[in-house]
């Protein structure tokens, strides 16, 4: 069985046996989602059990309410998410976001690239709530030097436990609290795009090129892209420049305000100068 397989097969077969902890039923709908790949392999299942149940009552129902069972198996329960930039006095770019939420419309995807101190993250978060269908289903991760794909899996997976699909934060924790090894971060790059696709989340990457040269980064996106066509996920990424992974779509860089957002800025925080000066400052 190929790790890729196995991958598609997992999530599948844990989320439908969570439903009603019958075994027999949650394979049956597991053995479809994996039954037009070319393996040859098939999962066949032994039982005593009458009924197919292994347990009553569903392990991790989604009503928020995990404490009781993570204190059960001795997880932690996933953190808080990062929250993206406060921008509720986000003023002018009309022109940026009328250019990206047109972007993001057609291909899901954008990346706002600019300067150091341009606005790339406000731009990015002001977006950010514009997209989200859910505010739950945002995931916002800032990069800082030194971090790489470890970063993005742990909190991708406490982000997707918050929203029920509790199955690689329980997996990743279960191994740490062990001591055991944990599986190729190729295959938990698998899992996550099983995770994640039809799901309408929209993953926002801030200050990308600090792991632009992580090869297992571009992997964890280049897979995630197969998901943009159809809408299943979005994605934001901010950074210096526009990531070399990039090939099929041309990004404007972000330039500084232009005269009018300036006098809208001055304007929002009751400003009065003349003329002159402000064609100065501009």
């Amino acid at each position: 069985v190929t790790m890729a397989t196995a991958a598609a097969f997992m999530p599948v077969f844990l989320r439908e046996l969570r439903r009603d902890g019958q075994v027999d039923r949650a394979l049956s709908v597991a053995r479809g989602a994996v039954r037009a790949r070319a393996d040859w392999w098939m999962p066949v299942l032994y039982t005593r059990l009458v009924d197919g149940r292994v347990f009553e009552k569903p392990g991790l129902a989604r009503t928020g309410h995990t404490r009781p069972l993570y204190d059960k198996l001795h997880i932690p329960p996933p953190p808080n998410l990062m929250k993206s930039p406060d921008v509720g006095h986000f003023v002018g770019r009309e022109r940026e976001i009328a250019y990206y939420t047109k972007i993001l419309e057609t291909s899901h995807f954008a990346v706002i690239a600019g300067m150091p101190g341009v606005g790339k993250t406000a731009l990015a978060a002001r977006l950010a709530l514009q997209v989200a269908p859910d505010p739950n289903h945002l995931f916002w991760h800032q990069f800082h030097e030194g971090e790489g794909i470890e970063a993005i899996i742990w909190q991708l997976a406490g982000m997707l436990a918050r929203n029920g699909q509790d199955e690689l934060w329980i997996m990743l924790q279960s191994t740490a609290l062990s001591g055991g090894k944990s599986p190729p971060t190729k295959v938990l790059l698998d899992y996550l795009h099983q995770l994640v696709r039809g799901c309408g989340y929209v993953i926002c990457l801030d200050d990308f090129h600090h792991v632009e040269d992580d090869p297992l980064v571009e992997i964890f996106l280049e897979r995630i892209q197969e998901l943009l066509p159809a809408g299943e996920i979005t994605i934001i990424i901010t950074s210096r420049e526009v990531p070399t992974f990039v090939k099929s779509v041309k990004f404007d860089a972000l330039r500084g305000f232009d005269r009018a957002d300036m006098e809208r800025v001055l304007r929002a925080r009751d400003v009065n100068i003349s003329p002159a000066l402000v064609n100065e400052l501009h």
